[in-house]
């Protein structure tokens, strides 16, 4: 029994020190005054089931680290394309529309202070503007002057990591709402 005591309490002291994390302050590879470059490729949904991308989900976005606490805020665009086509059988010329969707936004991130130092997780929300223009590509007379579509106010929340290969590159993988996942490059300064 003593054996068993002793390696279950070897297994909790080794688990409890890989896991270990103090929410006050920054992940080692991040210091309270750096500044971070991500950009990439992204996933998101669009809730229009016929259509596809024109342009793939692009984003990039930059955060500065405050230095009291392990928080960054930060600013992002991302621009995507979609092309939409109604499948009417009875309009002998395809019909449909493009939409590019611009949005501009601003981000708050808490970034946890897990002993990993090539590890940064990070979860956060933002809010932004959607500017969406669209434009119909072979209408129908009689058809709206304007395909649907409209700007807006739009939040979101994102979960993330930074993988660091070097002191300043490495790799961002991001999943949350709007974007179901988003990965791409990361540079810090």
């Amino acid at each position: 029994m003593k054996k068993l005591f002793f390696v279950f309490l070897i297994l909790v002291v080794f688990g409890s020190s890989i896991f270990a994390f103090d929410i006050t302050r920054y992940p080692p590879p991040i210091n309270a005054g750096d500044f971070i470059i991500d950009a990439g490729l992204g996933f998101i949904r669009t809730g229009y089931n016929l259509g596809s991308y024109s342009v793939p989900p692009l984003f990039v976005q930059a955060e500065f680290a405050l230095p009291p606490v392990p928080v960054s805020l930060g600013a992002g665009l991302s621009y995507f394309g979609w092309k939409y086509a109604y499948p009417l059988e009875e309009l002998a010329v395809p019909t449909g529309f493009n939409m590019h969707i611009v949005t501009p936004q601003f981000r708050v991130n808490w970034h946890w202070g897990f002993d990993v130092v090539w590890l940064d997780l990070y979860t956060g929300v933002g809010f932004g503007w959607d500017i969406v223009r669209t434009k119909w590509e072979n209408a129908p007379d009689g058809w709206s002057a304007d395909p649907p579509g409209s700007s807006g106010v739009f939040w979101n929340f994102q979960v993330g990591a930074h993988f660091f290969f070097s002191q300043g590159v490495g790799a961002v993988l991001e999943a949350g709402y709007p974007y179901l996942m988003k990965a791409g490059i990361s540079f810090r300064f």
